[in-house]
């Protein structure tokens, strides 16, 4: 592995590694549209550094990310949307630290993230996805 951070691995110069990780987050920013979901809170497994959120509706009230914090993704994240109140990121390194207010929100997101999950953790997490509309979970085959 290279001394480059995540984000520059995945995100840099050089197609088809940018053009193929950006997809994911093209991805829900078309689902969402072609749905023409409302979308006013929104809850994030795997967050990393809250990417997701400049693909979501700039009108969103709410949103909770949480992520394992690897490569400090989540203590970026924290930096990076420090003061805005709307924003929330939970540090979450195994299934019970997942454990989000109990009301719904209207989508629930996972992108590339639950291959890291143990299958024993699995059902556990996605029954705490409460979502009124949709769940986005993305992955490549």
């Amino acid at each position: 592995m290279s001394g480059n951070s995540y984000n520059e691995r995945l995100f840099g110069k050089g197609w088809p590694r940018k053009k193929l990780h950006s997809g994911r987050f093209e991805w829900l920013r078309n689902e969402i549209n072609k749905l023409e979901l409302k979308v006013a809170s929104v809850l994030e497994l795997g967050c990393f550094d809250g990417r997701s959120i400049r693909y979501l509706p700039e009108d969103i009230e709410e949103y909770s990310g949480y992520d394992a914090n690897w490569e400090n993704g989540l203590d970026n994240a924290i930096s990076s949307y420090k003061g805005i109140v709307k924003y929330n990121f939970i540090l979450c390194t195994k299934a019970e630290d997942f454990n989000p207010k109990p009301k719904s929100v209207d989508i629930s997101v996972s992108l590339e993230t639950l291959e890291h999950i143990a299958l024993s953790e699995l059902e556990n997490i996605l029954l705490n996805c409460r979502s009124n509309q949709r769940i986005c979970f993305y992955y490549r085959s």
